[in-house]
């Protein structure tokens, strides 16, 4: 993955995302600021990439970027929509 201008809180909502597959949420707890232009490699879920056995994507944020994925418990807002209704208002 190459990612020009990319700040660590919008690398941290990446790796929430389905691509890095982690199962919860990453927030951010560095306090550094500023965007960055990185390349960073691994191997989804430890499978082999190009034939050569890749790093995880744990060891690689450590290795390539100097940035350490721990688990935590942490309180943050979730908004959750259960129910929507149609406004009868509108037709």
């Amino acid at each position: 993955m190459t990612v020009r201008a990319l700040s660590i809180s919008a690398l941290a909502d990446r790796l929430s995302g389905p691509v890095f597959k982690l199962d919860r949420p990453v927030v951010d707890m560095t306090g550094i600021h500023g965007v960055y232009d990185f390349t960073l490699n691994w191997a989804p879920d430890g499978a082999p990439a190009d034939g050569h056995s890749g790093a995880s994507i744990f060891t690689a944020l450590q290795e390539q970027l100097g940035l350490k994925l721990e688990a935590r418990k942490i309180v943050f807002k979730i908004i959750v929509v259960d129910h929507v209704d149609k406004d009868p208002s509108i037709n």
